[in-house]
């Protein structure tokens, strides 16, 4: 488990090639004071130490290689790096567990002002687990949404931020990693299995609110006749359920009357 908050950067010393799998040499600043087996964050995904020398090396399984863009690593490449977070440590983050679920890509960064602008393709299967103010991770760093856009979102980048990770080397057209935010992926399983058995038409109110939650601008559309039965479902046998998002546009009515 991690947090999020890079800890150092690290540079691509070796990528060899090993049939369908790969070993990744690093140079680490903390090289030192790792062990054999210890896991570390490697731009946002969960590595196993193998070899420690005058570089640490991580073998790369063939679905790492697919699953992420560690395999277009090359030797030179800065990377974020971060060690397991500690029983007693502070979260400064999010939860983060190191499993990258896809491959986004920089569409832009710029400075604005003081601060970045960095803007990231989505692919469906994350937009989906994506809200405004929502934490994902980008290459291991835990970013709040700042705006969610059709098929991608925007991030503000703190100067720290910025000179403490590999953005500081990032281009446009860069692939990344992502990770959704755990509690995202819980609530999403959660929705997904509520669902099961529904008539259909029962499933396309519980996808009609599942929309409306996703569309945080029209929160204010919310009017007081608006009241928990609306978003009530109920399936063949009679039993009814509260679809899981109707409290948090419930709780958006400014009149009070929540």
């Amino acid at each position: 488990m991690f947090t999020g908050l890079i800890e150092a950067k690290g540079r691509v010393a070796l990528m060899e090639n090993r049939g369908e799998q790969a070993r990744l040499s690093l140079e680490i600043p903390f090289s030192g004071e790792l062990a054999l087996g210890e896991s570390v964050a490697v731009n946002g995904c969960c590595l196993t130490v193998t070899e420690i020398g005058e570089t640490v090396s991580f073998d790369l399984l063939a679905q790492t290689l697919k699953v992420t863009s560690l395999g277009q690593l090359s030797a030179g490449e800065i990377v974020n790096l971060e060690r397991a977070l500690a029983i007693g440590d502070r979260l400064g983050g999010h939860f983060v567990q190191g499993h990258v679920d896809d491959i986004g890509e920089i569409l832009d960064l710029s400075p604005m002002g003081q601060d970045y602008l960095l803007k990231v393709k989505l692919p469906e299967s994350i937009h989906a687990l994506c809200l405004d103010k929502g934490s994902l991770t980008i290459d291991g760093i835990s970013l709040t949404i700042a705006e969610l856009k059709d098929e991608s979102a925007v991030f503000w980048i703190t100067p720290h931020t910025f000179a403490e990770t590999h953005l500081g080397e990032a281009q446009i057209g860069q692939t990344v990693n992502l990770e959704a935010d755990l509690l995202a992926k819980m609530w999403f399983e959660r929705y997904r299995v509520e669902i099961k058995g529904l008539s259909d038409d029962r499933q396309q109110a519980y996808a009609d609110v599942q929309a409306l939650a996703t569309e945080p601008q029209r929160s204010s559309m919310i009017r007081p006749r608006n009241r928990i039965e609306d978003y009530v479902v109920t399936d063949e046998d009679g039993q009814q359920a509260m679809a899981p998002t109707a409290p948090l546009h419930l709780m958006s009515d400014t009149d009070g009357s929540c």
